[in-house]
């Protein structure tokens, strides 16, 4: 989710850059493609994947995670 936080907070910039002035839009394509990356990641390695790591995972890669873990078996430790 480090991830997720990290273009999140740059669309919060980006958002407070356009409405202190309008007519400056050129930070609009960035945060459509942060927007894009928060739901879904990124490939940056270009493997064909979005991998659960550092630089990839959007929301939707860490929701899966979370209900892989839902599935672990826990058992008391000796």
């Amino acid at each position: 989710m480090t991830n997720v936080k990290g273009w999140a907070t740059k669309i919060e910039q980006d958002a407070l850059t356009l409405r202190a002035a309008p007519g400056n839009t050129s930070v609009i394509q960035e945060m459509v493609t942060l927007s894009d990356r928060v739901l879904h990641g990124v490939d940056s390695n270009g493997d064909g994947r979005v991998d659960p790591v550092v630089g990839e995972a959007g929301a939707i890669t860490g929701y899966n995670q979370g209900q892989l873990m839902a599935t672990l078996q826990l058992v008391a430790g000796g």
